[in-house]
């Protein structure tokens, strides 16, 4: 995971995290995510993800 820190938020801001999936193969996935305020870019990340092939008990439906 390579995390970049563009500004610091506001206190009391509420923050909100918009992930893409770039790419997929059987084994491993990345994703681009964007850490947003009102008005601000906070952060960006790149991450690297091993599908494991399971179910994740909090996001099951």
């Amino acid at each position: 995971m390579n995390v970049t820190y563009m500004k610091a938020p506001q206190k009391g801001s509420t923050l909100t995290a918009e992930s893409r999936e770039t790419n997929r193969t059987r084994r491993t996935a990345s994703y681009y995510i964007e850490v947003k305020n009102e008005k601000d870019l906070i952060a960006v990340c790149q991450a690297l993800v091993y599908v494991k092939g399971q179910a994740i008990p909090f996001l099951e439906e």
